[in-house]
């Protein structure tokens, strides 16, 4: 049996796991739909879009820069930034608390 403290951080490891699990799905899902929403747009370029303003490469740049899509942006940003957060939790968590 687990004492409470043990119970406490198997609760604690499974709940960050679960909001880990979840933050990835959603950060999975927000960017097939940055990728589609870029090639939808972008001209197909053989040559990777060197100097082709309206490429893959320099629509994602206008992307990140907010020019394209600024909310979605956002919502992006904030996936990936809830995702590396947890991510690092995790981490440092499992660091923490090894025996």
């Amino acid at each position: 049996m687990l004492d409470g403290e043990g119970l406490s951080v198997m609760l604690l490891v499974q709940l960050l796991f679960a909001l880990m699990i979840v933050s990835f799905l959603s950060t999975f899902v927000l960017q097939a739909v940055v990728i589609l929403r870029l090639f939808r747009v972008s001209s197909v370029d053989p040559y990777f879009g060197v100097g082709n303003p309206n490429s893959f490469a320099a629509n994602f740049y206008r992307f990140l820069k907010g020019e394209l899509w600024p909310d979605l942006l956002r919502k992006w940003s904030l996936a990936w930034g809830c995702s590396l957060g947890l991510f690092l939790t995790i981490i440092i968590a499992s660091l923490l608390l090894a025996d």
